[in-house]
């Protein structure tokens, strides 16, 4: 008897765009890529705040969309891609064109 064992590691991620500057009434639109193709379940947050009523969340697919920003969009996202092995966070900002804006790093975190 022949048996296959597929060992998954804890999801390796990215956002994209990491950082992406809109006016008012843009579309956003984050995607959450797990690197290896491995089956996770993503999930969205606000850094620092919560998700607008507006927010589209698609958490087998990684994607977060908003039709029509407004101010109240700006700010930090976290994606969160979880496996059996565990979960990773990756992050995004999204700032406002007129807003002041700090840098800040963007690397996932385990």
């Amino acid at each position: 008897m022949l048996v296959f064992l597929r060992i998954s590691g804890i999801p390796d991620i990215y956002i994209t765009p990491a950082v992406q500057t809109l006016r008012r009434g843009d579309r956003l639109r984050l995607r959450c890529v797990e690197v290896d193709g491995q089956p996770v379940l993503y999930d969205w947050s606000k850094v620092d705040g919560s998700l607008s009523s507006a927010v589209r969340v698609d958490k087998s697919g990684g994607v977060l969309e908003v039709e029509s920003v407004t101010g109240r969009d700006a700010g930090r996202y976290r994606c969160q891609a979880t496996n059996q092995a565990g979960h990773s966070d990756a992050f995004a900002e999204i700032i406002m064109a007129g807003t002041c804006h700090a840098a800040r790093n963007y690397h996932q975190t385990h």
